[in-house]
């Protein structure tokens, strides 16, 4: 299936960066996310998802999203997710599009709804 797909995720215990007062964050996100459709892209979708079922696929993009978003947390103060939430979206689409490609997969849209600051350690 080609179509798009959305997938909405609750991330817990992402780790700010500890340099500047670590804490712990739940970011509610949603992402709409497709198989390649261009020729190189299908062609690197078939080798990497064609016996993967539509739920394998999600949970694929599911997991290569969180990878990707505490990377990010990690390098931010909890205000500064909170507050610049676009700008850290922009950074997810820019560092994780090309590894989502290298196996297929386009993210559209990804949008932070959410984010709760837990506390610190």
């Amino acid at each position: 299936d080609l179509g798009l797909k959305e997938s909405v995720l609750e991330l817990d215990g992402l780790r700010t960066d500890p340099r500047r007062g670590s804490s712990l964050l739940r970011i509610r996100l949603t992402a709409l996310y497709k198989i390649s459709s261009d020729k190189s892209g299908l062609h690197v979708a078939s080798e990497h998802l064609l016996d993967k079922t539509p739920e394998d696929v999600r949970r694929i993009t599911e997991v290569l999203i969180e990878g990707h978003m505490r990377g990010i947390v990690a390098m931010r103060t909890a205000e500064d997710v909170d507050v610049r939430r676009n700008e850290v979206e922009k950074i997810f689409m820019t560092q994780a599009t090309g590894d989502l490609l290298n196996i297929g997969i386009e993210i559209v849209t990804l949008r932070i709804i959410d984010v709760h600051i837990k506390g610190g350690s």
